[in-house]
């Protein structure tokens, strides 16, 4: 039975059976230029594949530790980056469609059934991606006016009014070009984790080749309902993790050391007081939301590491690497410190999402052992017992602060920002147009003048308006969907939900805060709705 052929492994094009030093094996005819074909054609995609993995843990590990990329420079690079991606992308369908080659791929698996509805909700993704960048760039070109900082006041320009427009014109082509990159990003992530590891290939095509027999051997994806999880998902949830973990500790070392510069590097211009900063963040609340997004999958993560190491001990297997440790070490770390940020927002999300988490992980495995169970609660344990020793003090102080009253102004934001809701309700202000329009609007002019609404929610209505609101819905609810329709990455129900259970997390911090306007913060969320893009059930 045909198989999809990897990179790494031997090529079969018209010229036969090539192996991997370029000799062709019996079978193969003398038609040896379409083999040299297939040959530079794997070389190429293979290329492609190692450089987009490169880019994909460079944007990882880059984006908290320049300061959340909060700064106009740091976007910028990170935009270069999903550009880069987005050519690699552009590039592997050429050799697809110029060459023919196949690589392997986990749509191509023996083991997946075919599915109509998964193939028109991808389209239907990309359908509704073009959509919403060209919603933004018809905005950017048809702009209505364009805001200057340092006279304070506006230049207007001639539009076409029944069409998207803008009020800020340099801010909606930044906004444009930052979008455009998470596009990219999106995209490519999604093809890249959807391509098969050797090891995956190999392990599915000797299952192919057992079921013709009476042979029973294990495809990768039977293994993965018992763990293991999907070898370059695996190695792009693990970058993120030890990412954070690491950042966590510098975060946790900071703030006991007192001091008020990020890194102990540079004095942010705003919240220059250390309790109001967190680790790389010049803010704490925006720490919270990135730690909040890692710490339930590094937790699901160590898990399922943890019970595919002991299935393989059952099996006599070789005792594999023990990454579940300083994962569940990881996860207590960043479940600790939305608590030691002393943010309250972060704080309450994580202490809701922690009997959540602890639930999913003990109610979805089947067989979990009482070793593991009673493992499962001293690790959740463990993360309240260091927050509760580094950051309750700090915390306590901050829910009996006046502030939280009238949510520290954001109560008179909001307010505010409904009027705006109400004056552009089709076609919004403008991607990124809030700051400069939100000056207009204060009741008072003494008021302090927001840059960020701190909620993203209603901002987003307001900016995007009603149309480019929706087609965010759509898309977010088009990745989040695709799991349930059986055609892709094999992805254990634990590991979604706990995808799931951070997601939701930051979309309720966002009703009170700005996650999405935070690059770092945004990418990770991001990353995971290309995850849950590409996955489908995996088989018990």
């Amino acid at each position: 039975m045909p198989s999809a052929m990897n990179p790494d492994e031997s090529l079969q094009g018209d010229a036969g059976i090539v192996s991997p030093g370029g000799q062709e094996l019996a079978g193969a005819d003398s038609r040896e230029p379409r083999g040299r074909t297939h040959r530079r054609a794997a070389s190429a995609y293979l290329f492609c594949e190692r450089l987009t993995e490169a880019t994909l843990c460079f944007a990882v590990v880059f984006n908290p530790w320049v300061f959340g990329t909060t700064q106009e420079w740091a976007i910028w690079v990170m935009n270069i980056a999903g550009y880069a991606l987005g050519g690699l992308l552009a590039m592997k369908w050429l050799v697809r469609l110029a060459t023919g080659y196949c690589p392997a791929r986990w749509t191509q698996s023996h083991r997946q059934s075919s599915s109509t509805g998964s193939r028109w909700l991808i389209r239907a993704l990309a359908v509704m991606t073009i959509l919403f960048l060209g919603y933004v760039l018809a905005s950017a070109i048809n702009a209505r006016a364009v805001f200057h900082g340092e006279r304070l006041d506006f230049e207007h320009f001639q539009c076409i009014p029944w069409l998207p427009h803008t009020y800020d014109r340099s801010a909606t082509w930044f906004e444009f070009w930052e979008y455009l990159g998470m596009a990219c990003v999106f995209w490519a992530a999604r093809d890249w984790l959807g391509g098969m590891a050797p090891e995956e290939l190999e392990a599915d095509e000797r299952a192919a080749r057992a079921s013709a027999g009476t042979a029973q051997t294990r495809s990768w994806r039977d293994g993965v309902g018992g763990g293991r999880i999907p070898v370059r998902l695996r190695r792009l949830l693990l970058v993120l993790c030890l990412t954070g973990s690491l950042a966590g500790l510098e975060g946790i070392v900071q703030r006991l050391a007192g001091s008020n510069k990020l890194l102990f590097l540079i004095q942010p211009r705003f919240n220059r007081e250390s309790e109001g900063q967190f680790g790389p963040y010049a803010n704490r609340n925006n720490a919270a939301e990135y730690f909040n997004l890692l710490w339930p999958v590094c937790a699901g993560l160590a898990f399922l590491s943890a019970q595919a190491a002991n299935r393989d001990r059952q099996e006599g297997l070789r005792k594999r690497g023990t990454a579940h440790r300083w994962l569940a070490a990881g996860a207590v770390l960043m479940g600790a410190c939305p608590l030691i940020s002393s943010s309250r927002g972060g704080s309450l999300i994580a202490l809701g999402m922690l009997p959540v988490a602890l639930v999913v992980m003990l109610a979805i495995p089947r067989g979990t052992l009482t070793g593991g169970k009673v493992g499962l609660g001293l690790l959740f344990a463990a993360a309240i017992q260091v927050a509760v020793i580094f950051g309750w003090d700090a915390l306590e102080r901050r829910f009996e602060d006046d502030s939280l009253a009238d949510l520290s102004g954001r109560l008179a934001a909001y307010k505010n920002a409904e009027g705006m809701a109400k004056d552009y309700p089709l076609f919004g202000s403008g991607a990124g147009s809030f700051a400069s329009l939100y000056y207009l609007y204060r009741a008072d002019p003494d008021t302090e003048w927001c840059a960020y609404l701190h909620n993203d929610w209603l901002e987003s209505r307001i900016t995007l308006g009603w149309i480019g609101f929706v087609l965010l819905l759509a898309l977010l609810a088009g990745a989040g969907a695709h799991w349930f329709l059986g055609r892709g990455v094999p992805l254990p129900g634990l590991l979604t939900a706990l995808v799931w259970l951070a997601m939701a997390g930051c979309l309720v911090h966002a009703r009170f805060d700005f996650p999405f306007r935070v690059h770092s913060v945004a990418t990770v969320f991001l990353l995971y709705c290309s995850v849950l893009s590409c996955s489908s059930r995996a088989q018990k």
